[in-house]
């Protein structure tokens, strides 16, 4: 009896030594994984082209990761197909914390509503943190014969389709925001896709296409040296650098109140020590004094907040996207 009493402690014994080291053990080395994190440059996959609003934005962000973290933050713009080209590298790149994808609203979002087969789960990216809002606004050519949006809009009544706003692409913010207009106002705008913002503007000065909705990033600069006219900005407040530029909401229009937004995003599977690291270095950097003053000077709003804030966002987002695109007549390919 005293043997196999024995032998029964003895079991106990081996399974608390083995639950000892489960916990003690491994649970170490998971923190050690976060710790350690990074350990060799890190990639910072960007859906638009060199120059574009949101690498302006990424740039001086990533610059301060890297002092902080100890390791370059490598900006890979990987522009084009609405954000598909990027955000689907993402998703495929290793979950190992040395990927990440710097998203915005609608390239993260318009795949799932321009494709009917995708190479990646949309909803298994993890979030890191948002990162700013992107108020637009909405510039016309000089010739246009209307000075504010009251006079735009009767103008589109009174001849309908004649009128064009380019955009970076279709499933672009630009795109949505013009079509959120024509629904607002019940008007007839042509849209006219481009490759990106650099082929849109010239087209707009030129007088090939009639309006655009820029980022204020870019838009401002070209407003106050009076290359374009301003009809509007998107967003529900005015934007502190041009107050005297109304919101299209408050001359009216409902609709352009959601605001183009970016923010980090890691593939599915990557470690959460690892992104919760890296959203804790943002949103420091994000109140850093030279940091905001940069950005509000471009007219963007510096955010941050968690990831399930982030999530949260997102998926509040996601059923008025689905409107406008069903709205516009455009269905997955």
């Amino acid at each position: 009896m005293s043997q196999s009493r024995s032998r029964l402690n003895g079991c106990y014994i081996a399974a608390a030594m083995f639950c000892a080291f489960a916990i003690f053990g491994v649970v170490p080395a998971t923190g050690q994984v976060a710790r350690a994190w990074p350990s060799k440059p890190v990639h910072m996959i960007l859906v638009f082209p060199a120059g574009g609003a949101l690498d302006v934005i990424t740039r001086p962000i990533d610059e301060k990761l890297s002092a902080m973290l100890g390791q370059p933050f490598i900006v890979d713009n990987r522009p084009g197909a609405s954000g598909l080209i990027a955000t689907e590298a993402a998703a495929h790149a290793p979950a190992d914390g040395y990927t990440f994808l710097m998203a915005s609203n609608t390239s993260f979002m318009a795949p799932r509503f321009l494709h009917k087969r995708l190479s990646y789960d949309p909803e298994g990216f993890e979030p890191v943190s948002l990162v700013c809002f992107l108020p637009n606004i909405l510039v016309g050519n000089l010739s246009l014969p209307a000075n504010n949006l009251t006079e735009l809009i009767a103008y589109m009544k009174a001849n309908p389709g004649k009128l064009t706003f380019g955009s970076p692409g279709t499933g672009s913010f630009g795109h949505l925001e013009g079509e959120m207009l024509k629904l607002a106002a019940s008007v007839n705008i042509v849209h006219v896709p481009f490759k990106g913002l650099t082929d849109a503007i010239p087209a707009l000065l030129g007088g090939h296409i009639s309006l655009y909705f820029e980022p204020a990033v870019t838009g401002l600069a070209r407003v106050t040296s009076g290359k374009v006219k301003a009809f509007g900005v998107t967003g529900a407040r005015r934007l502190p650098l041009a107050p005297s530029i109304p919101t299209i909401a408050e001359q009216g229009f409902s609709g352009s109140d959601i605001l183009p937004w970016m923010g980090e995003v890691a593939p599915g599977g990557t470690s959460k020590e690892i992104t919760e690291k890296l959203g804790s270095a943002l949103n420091q950097i994000l109140v850093m004094p030279d940091i905001v003053a940069k950005l509000t000077s471009m007219g963007v709003e510096p955010r941050g907040g968690s990831a399930e804030e982030f999530a949260a966002l997102i998926k509040s987002e996601l059923p008025h996207y689905d409107r406008i695109f069903k709205a516009a007549g455009i269905t997955p390919q």
